[in-house]
């Protein structure tokens, strides 16, 4: 059994790996506290509603021990200003790439008839592997039978980030889908030391770890650079 103590969140300057173009941090280091930084790529869908193609999203196979489709709903509270909440949320865990990828859909439940509907959805991508969070938002693309394109959807982010409230979502993440379930003990023991409040921050964004901002730009087909890697769909690669 690991233990883990003392996990830190902070920036550092070494140079993350690169695996056929794209930049992947060893998903080890969420474990044992090395980790500072995870990528994040979140985009604006105008449409509903969403057709998920969970077989490209899972590559066609799934483990109930780690990977996970869930679906969350969270009632409001007038009084401390938490507003109600509905989400899915579908883990995959790799293990033999050793890449773990988190997709959050968020139904933006304060959206009106006539009002902004580039909002409809949120959906937001973490992984350690940059390549994975893009190649997660093709299961919303061409999928039957609208068959929607990726010039529909509009990017709110995309980066690496290395704040606590995306970094621990992650890691808890990743620390869940490597235990062994009925065992009788847990894969990893986790002992974090939290900066004052930053528990608080974490139940109040629960929803979401993006900034609620405007929408950059419409998603392109056009293949770009991005860090040293490819656009939303890059070439498959064995897993």
């Amino acid at each position: 059994m690991l233990i883990i103590s003392n996990l830190r969140l902070q920036r550092h300057g070494c140079r993350l790996p690169t695996v056929g173009g794209s930049m992947r941090v060893p998903l080890e280091r969420y474990l044992d506290g090395t980790a500072a930084r995870v990528h994040s790529y979140v985009v604006a869908v105008p449409f509903s509603p969403i057709d998920l193609d969970l077989g490209r999203l899972v590559r066609g196979e799934w483990n109930a021990s780690s990977d996970r489709f869930r679906l969350w709903h969270m009632p409001g509270d007038g009084r401390s200003g938490l507003p109600q909440l509905c989400y899915v949320i579908v883990r995959k865990f790799d293990s033999r790439a050793g890449v773990m990828t988190f997709l959050h859909i968020v139904v933006n439940l304060d959206v009106q008839e006539g009002g902004d509907q580039g909002q409809s959805f949120t959906i937001g991508v973490l992984s350690n592997d940059d390549a994975r969070s893009r190649a997660a938002l093709g299961a919303v693309i061409g999928v039957p039978p609208a068959f929607h394109m990726r010039s529909e959807l509009r990017v709110i982010e995309r980066r690496w980030r290395t704040d606590a409230s995306a970094v621990l979502r992650f890691a808890a993440n990743a620390q869940s889908a490597v235990s062994k379930p009925g065992s009788g003990e847990m894969g990893f023991n986790i002992t974090l030391e939290l900066e004052p409040g930053i528990v608080d921050e974490l139940r109040r964004n629960m929803g979401a770890w993006w900034p609620t901002v405007k929408p950059r730009r419409t998603v392109s087909n056009r293949s770009h650079v991005e860090q040293g890697s490819s656009e939303l769909s890059p070439p498959a690669r064995s897993a």
